[in-house]
C-alpha cells in the first residue's frame, strides 16, 4: 500500500488502511466486510470517507486523487499561513512595538534611579 494511504487514513486509529483499501477493491471474506462495516457505522468519518471513495469508479485513480488533495491541502494551508503572516494576524506587530517601548521605558527608569541614588 502506498504512503498517501497511510499518511490518509493512519489518522485514525480505528481504521485499518489495508482492510478498507481491500474492502473497496472487494477482496475481503464476508466476515472481514462485516467488520468493516462495524466500524464505518461508528463513525461519521470514516462511513463519510468510504462513500467517497466507493463512488470512485476506476480503483486505480484513488491514489492519484489522493494525492492530488494531499497536495492541494498543503499549498493552501502554506499560502493561508502566509497570507496571515502578511496581514499581521499571525504576529500581531502592535504588540512587538509595545513590549520595546515597556523595556525602553524600565531601562530609562533604571538609569534614573541608579543616578539619583549614586551621589
Amino acid at each position: 500500500m502506498s504512503d498517501q494511504w497511510e499518511d490518509m487514513l493512519s489518522r485514525h486509529p480505528s481504521v485499518d488502511p489495508k482492510k478498507m483499501l481491500d474492502y473497496l477493491e472487494g477482496k475481503l471474506s464476508e466476515e472481514d466486510k462485516r467488520a468493516v462495516e462495524l466500524q464505518l457505522a461508528e463513525s461519521d468519518f470514516e462511513a463519510d470517507a468510504m462513500e467517497g471513495l466507493s463512488r470512485i469508479g476506476d480503483k486505480a485513480r484513488i491514489g492519484g486523487i489522493v494525492t492530488d488533495l494531499n497536495n492541494n491541502l498543503r499549498r493552501k494551508t502554506r499560502q493561508r499561513r502566509k497570507q496571515l503572516f502578511r496581514n499581521g494576524i499571525g504576529f500581531p506587530l502592535w504588540l512587538a512595538y509595545a513590549t520595546f517601548i515597556i523595556i525602553l521605558l524600565v531601562v530609562v527608569g533604571f538609569i534614573i534611579l541608579k543616578k539619583i541614588q549614586v551621589p
